[in-house]
């Protein structure tokens, strides 16, 4: 039997906080040179999570076995008048427990955020995934996302010799 997918609720909170942090775990375990959350912003993810909760211009949904909450995904809705597209659905975070993955679990959640971006009149759909995870990079590929700009870092003490050895 597959997961029920539903939007997220209050009573949800702890959970979602619980598998927010799991994801970071996994990202930074992925690829360890992004940014690691420090105890404060560890603490701060739960102002995400009431964020996700909150969207008026979003939809949070959880996937459901047995009762027990799996997985989650957030979208976010957004209009603009500086950039085409003009709307833009962010896929913003996704996530599910290990044994929960390769179910197509994902996909469903995905699907149902197109429902919801479509019903909004988006016109394209973005996302950010960490490099190394290869989950989420098969899992995004295989939809049709293809990445448009890199962010990149070094550490300042790196650069300055590089810029030092290219200097003389």
């Amino acid at each position: 039997m597959h997961p029920t997918i539903r939007k997220a609720r209050p009573k949800d909170r702890d959970e979602l906080l619980r598998m927010r942090l799991a994801l970071q775990r996994h990202d930074e375990a992925s690829n360890p040179r992004i940014w690691h959350a420090t105890e404060e912003g560890k603490q701060l993810m739960g102002a995400t999570v009431d964020e996700m909760l909150s969207d008026d211009d979003g939809l949070a949904l959880v996937a459901e076995d047995d009762g027990e909450p799996v997985g989650f995904a957030w979208g976010h809705a957004t209009h603009r008048t500086d950039y085409t597209p003009r709307t833009v659905g962010f896929i913003r975070l996704i996530y599910l427990k290990e044994g929960h993955r390769r179910q197509g679990t994902g996909t469903r959640m995905v699907r149902e955020l197109c429902k919801y971006f479509k019903a909004e009149g988006m016109e394209e759909v973005n996302l950010n995934y960490i490099l190394g995870n290869t989950e989420g990079e098969g899992f995004w590929t295989g939809l049709g996302f293809r990445p448009v700009r890199v962010s990149a870092n070094t550490t300042l003490e790196a650069l300055e010799k590089r810029i030092e050895t290219k200097a003389t």
